[in-house]
């Protein structure tokens, strides 16, 4: 995925891997934020959605589905989507219910914390408790 998207920035930059420019700079020049990051935004994003959905929408029922006499093949198992889900949201530190309640300053923080650093994620967290504190 970085492969193509460093591929891209430098199309965009009419630059090509002969002109042996480093892709930090090409990055840099740029200034838009990893393709990986915005994906990440966007599963976490769905995840509130299904979440606030009611247990009966299909999206829900989907979720609970389980296939009865299938055989798996060998090797490891495939990756699903909660795996994933996991997966970002223990790399962004983030726990379920803050995607939970779309009112609360913690879910303006899941937009944030995909594509900035951590300190800016504490950073708007204690902006948005202090303005909290101040209403």
């Amino acid at each position: 995925m970085k492969v193509v998207e460093t591929r891209m920035l430098r199309w965009i930059c009419r630059h090509t891997s002969l002109d042996r420019i480093r892709n930090d700079v090409i990055r840099d020049k740029v200034v838009v934020a990893p393709i990986e990051n915005k994906m990440r935004e966007a599963r976490v994003r769905w995840f509130g959605h299904v979440r606030r959905r009611s247990t009966d929408a299909p999206v829900r029922r989907c979720k609970r589905l389980t296939l009865e006499g299938l055989r798996r093949g060998r090797g490891r198992p495939k990756k699903n989507w909660g795996e994933v889900i996991r997966q970002d949201m223990s790399q962004l530190q983030l726990i379920e219910d803050m995607t939970f309640d779309r009112k609360s300053p913690d879910y303006l923080v899941v937009s944030y914390a995909a594509f900035k650093s951590p300190l800016t994620v504490a950073l708007v967290l204690l902006f948005f408790n202090i303005v909290l504190m101040l209403l």
